[in-house]
């Protein structure tokens, strides 16, 4: 009747036409008259003024439409809702009964009271505003809101430590990046919080998100990660001096090369201090000799990274440091030397089923056959590299790929082709944030722009 059409214009009206609120009013028709609804909101949202004081209109309303849902919810609602908010970019069933004991019928409660939503393949998350007004009830438990960050921070340390035994390689290796790429807003959190409780154990747990952010091409991002891991973590640890090179290897890709240097001094020390050695560190220290332009300092610390990685039966850091010394001989004009080496690293990233390493390396002997004028066999390598960069989401050598393809045709004088390569190098490089990659494609877009005129 007119008196229903009047409350539910109210009830619009209050919430301002956000269809959170108007989801939260619905769920209540069970309890309440639209009328009694459309004067609950209106009530509350005056009561609300002084914990949302500085809240435009329409956000203390939505404060006041979430407060009488959180009324009417039961004692265990009431705990898991506030729980859930420790949850950044959604959760899965498992983790949410294993951080918040929030099981499958609280979970279907929440639902009903459109508190949380799926949000397909399984997951669920909260709407921002709901997550916010839950955190506030939390944190009013000081007690209960720091066991539940631990829960979470141990929960994500420990996936990311279990799934990143195969970021390296093996079939499981994408079923891994993909596990942990879904969760990287919790890990993120998760991190965060065992950054600030000096949490040694999970910091060492996080030490594989390296392979997540050098694959992803996420440096900056991890690099400040593992800057804020290493400021908590022992002075004189392993696991510091591990944060401390991976720090710099994404500097490095940054191209802060001081930063960078300092970095990873910083990290050989502290591993000679504890009579230790990795593979990865000084793999990384040639490249640094390398950009610095001393190439006998880098293929000695190649070579000692190739000699400890057998040792320690690190094969991922003795093929990137075989690779490496490939290029050194490609620099130095023994392209037989380069493409004995780099079909070496390429075998050992097929035994290990590595697509990351099998990606560069197929597109490092399509850069080695594009040089010397075998353009047939560039062509197959870059498409190999291409398509096995792309099904790990390896943004960097997807770039590298597009970018090689088009120099391809370019130099068959297939100028359609060139220009469609290089446009679509451009179009993911601006997408991904690469501003190198974009003005080198650019430039080439330009340049055959001019010859075409």
């Amino acid at each position: 009747g007119d008196s229903d059409r009047q409350a539910l214009v109210s009830i619009c009206r209050s919430v301002g036409g956000a269809p959170l609120g108007i989801e939260l009013a619905a769920a209540w028709a069970g309890s309440l008259a639209l009328s009694e609804l459309a004067v609950a909101l209106q009530a509350g949202g005056d009561g609300l003024a002084l914990d949302v004081d500085d809240a435009p209109a329409r956000h203390r309303n939505l404060h006041a439409a979430f407060d009488h849902s959180w009324r009417l919810l039961g004692d265990t609602e009431r705990r898991a809702l506030a729980a859930l908010s420790v949850f950044r970019g959604g959760f899965t069933t498992e983790a949410a009964e294993h951080i918040t004991a929030a099981g499958p019928s609280t979970l279907a409660k929440l639902l009903g009271w459109y508190l949380v939503r799926r949000t397909g393949g399984g997951r669920f998350d909260l709407h921002e505003l709901v997550r916010q007004f839950a955190a506030q009830r939390l944190a009013a438990d000081a007690l209960t809101a720091a066991a539940v960050r631990r829960r979470h921070a141990a929960f994500y340390a420990e996936m990311v430590e279990r799934e990143g035994r195969w970021f390296k390689g093996d079939a499981r290796q994408v079923t891994a990046l993909t596990k942990v790429g879904d969760e990287l807003a919790n890990v993120r959190a998760a991190w965060s919080g065992a950054c600030e409780a000096r949490d040694d154990v999970a910091l060492t747990q996080f030490l594989p998100m390296f392979h997540v952010y050098e694959i992803r091409g996420l440096y900056q991002e991890g690099a400040e990660a593992f800057a804020r891991s290493a400021a908590a973590l022992p002075r004189t640890s392993v696991a510091r001096a591990r944060s401390l090179t991976a720090q710099s290897v994404l500097l490095g890709r940054m191209g802060s090369l001081r930063e960078c240097r300092a970095t990873v001094d910083e990290s050989i020390a502290i591993l000679a201090e504890l009579g230790q050695s990795d593979g990865l560190t000084l793999l990384h220290l040639g490249v640094v000799e390398f950009l610095e332009g001393d190439l006998d300092a880098a293929v000695a610390a190649w070579q000692r990274s190739s000699a400890v990685a057998g040792t320690l039966g690190d094969e991922w850091s003795a093929s990137g440091a075989i690779s490496n010394l490939g290029h050194v001989a490609w620099r130095h004009g023994d392209s037989d030397g380069a493409r004995q080496l780099l079909d070496m690293g390429l075998e050992m990233a097929s035994r290990r089923q590595d697509r990351w390493s099998l990606a560069m390396s197929n597109v490092a002997l399509g850069e080695l056959e594009l040089d010397q004028g075998e353009l047939a066999l560039a062509t197959d390598h870059l498409a190999e590299g291409l398509s096995i960069a792309r099904s790990i989401d390896q943004l960097p050598m997807v770039l590298k790929a597009l970018y090689l393809q088009g120099a391809v045709a370019k130099r068959l004088g297939d100028e359609d082709a060139a220009i469609a390569r290089f446009r679509e190098c451009a179009g993911a490089a601006k997408a991904g944030g690469d501003e190198t990659m974009l003005a080198a494609a650019l430039d080439e877009l330009r340049e055959l722009a001019e010859l075409t005129r």
